[in-house]
């Protein structure tokens, strides 16, 4: 069904050859580094919630593994080292090079 604007919102059937609803599916999606701002379907909030459960019946549930909780303190690599936390920052990220105080080098026992 397409809706005709001009003549009051008028619905009508439209038929599109298959190089034709490509051209205009692939119109929609957004070039590398942007960003969608808003959500239609089963991606809106609201139909979300009440098409959740149909979807999963559909497809099935999707499980995501859980990550194990990280030791605060214990190395990563090698699991047996200390790690000395040097600095916090917030959820915008690293602080620039200039902001970082430079570390005098000394060992850690």
């Amino acid at each position: 069904m397409a809706k005709d604007y001009r003549h009051a919102g008028r619905k009508y059937s439209l038929t599109l050859t298959d190089a034709e609803f490509i051209r205009r599916f692939s119109q929609h999606i957004l070039p590398k580094g942007f960003t969608r701002i808003r959500h239609y379907g089963i991606l809106s909030s609201t139909l979300k919630k009440k098409l959740l459960h149909i979807i999963e019946e559909q497809i099935g549930k999707i499980i995501i593994a859980e990550k194990r909780p990280s030791i605060i303190g214990i190395c990563p690599v090698c699991k047996t080292g200390k790690m000395i936390t040097i600095q916090y920052f917030d959820c915008r990220g690293p602080p620039s090079l200039e902001d970082v105080p430079r570390l005098k080098s000394k060992s850690i026992a």
